[in-house]
């Protein structure tokens, strides 16, 4: 089984958004399309058989560019099974304005169930907050998920990274509970966005991995600024007898490939 894992698209008009700091990044980057064409053809000879998508699809939470962005990776990548989960950028950056301030957001948790995989895609998001969160009630709802007797293979997908020191952002926070349960269950992987950037290691004794973005990467300056250099790239899984076998990552430096 193969699953290509895209992230961080950040999708929309940059003209739209002058005063993001990414703006100036997504202006200098691929179409989206030639992104995509670029992604499939290096992966020529591969079967894929399902897609894992980890969040931030639009640039300020616009419904319209996310479904746009689904419609674009389908004429590229159709007929597979999708499991998704939002990030900090899937909410709009202005509530309307008949939107009760008081109204607690209730975390898209979700479960999919892919031929001869599960998928479970916690929401770590939060409206207005820049760091993950991981609630209690939502420990309870992944072990309950995790209990369930489907006997099949499962991973996890959260947006934000979960691992300390693994990037300059911060980690999604959560209670020591979570890593008891996911140290103490079956899942036999753990995958992340976020961060922009390729990650393999650990978490809590499970295979933990975090893909590139789609869109750019923050390079870090001597005074403090981050330089965001417009590359995108993916992750490629392949799971083998019910366990992670083989990862593959890949990314595209625009500004160093012939275009």
């Amino acid at each position: 089984m193969h699953l290509l894992h895209l992230t961080d698209f950040h999708y929309g008009d940059p003209a739209t958004a002058p005063l993001d700091p990414a703006a100036p990044a997504l202006s200098k980057s691929l179409p989206i399309a030639d992104r995509l064409e670029r992604c499939q053809k290096s992966l020529a000879g591969i079967s894929l058989d399902a897609l894992i998508l980890s969040g931030d699809f639009s640039m300020d939470g616009n419904p319209a560019d996310a479904r746009q962005l689904m419609q674009e990776i389908d004429l590229f990548f159709p007929d597979l099974p999708v499991a998704f989960v939002p990030g900090n950028h899937d909410h709009l950056a202005k509530p309307a304005k008949n939107a009760s301030s008081a109204k607690k957001y209730v975390p898209s948790d979700k479960a999919f169930l892919l031929p001869d995989l599960s998928v479970i895609c916690l929401d770590t998001s939060r409206p207005g907050n820049d760091r993950g969160v991981i609630d209690p009630a939502q420990c309870q709802w992944l072990k309950q998920q995790l209990t369930k007797p489907d006997g099949q293979p499962t991973i996890l997908v959260t947006h934000f990274h979960l691992l300390p020191g693994q990037h300059s952002m911060p980690c999604a926070a959560y209670p020591d509970e979570f890593m008891e349960i996911v140290a103490q269950s079956s899942l036999i992987a753990v995958f992340t966005g976020h961060t922009h950037c390729h990650y393999q290691g650990f978490f809590c004794g499970k295979p933990y991995c975090t893909a590139p973005g789609f869109s750019f990467y923050g390079l870090p300056a001597a005074d403090g600024t981050v330089f965001l250099e417009p590359c995108f790239g993916y992750n490629l899984y392949t799971i083998e007898k019910g366990y992670l076998a083989n990862i593959k990552t890949e990314t595209f430096y625009v500004s160093l490939d012939t275009l």
